[in-house]
């Protein structure tokens, strides 16, 4: 007997990114403020932890937070959040993008 398989998403987990909004996503070159005390957040990649270093470059969210390339591209090809601070990038996905701009607009950075 077959078994069913499993699918490509949970069913309550956010969407991938669109591919126009990771491809717009800017490339950066780390700075000493970007990884200061200020941006703890920053010092280490959350997805791989390897630390950053200035002369690097990475990408960036639009919520600030920096990433190696190599990470972020494969998380949000799978889900369109930020891994630190949740913030939703574009999706393909219409039902998603309704509540998404909503809850973009209410967001503080």
């Amino acid at each position: 007997m077959d078994q069913p398989q499993p699918s490509r998403r949970e069913p309550h987990a956010p969407p991938p990114a669109s591919s126009t909004a990771i491809q717009g996503l800017p490339q950066v070159v780390i700075t000493p403020e970007d990884i200061s005390e200020d941006a703890a957040n920053n010092q280490e990649c959350s997805i791989c932890l390897e630390k950053q270093h200035v002369g690097n470059k990475a990408t960036k969210l639009p919520c600030g937070h920096i990433f190696c390339t190599g990470c972020i591209v494969p998380w949000l090809r799978k889900n369109c959040t930020c891994p630190v601070c949740r913030y939703e990038l574009p999706t393909n996905d219409a039902r998603f993008e309704a509540g998404r701009k909503d809850r973009m607009k209410l967001r503080k950075m």
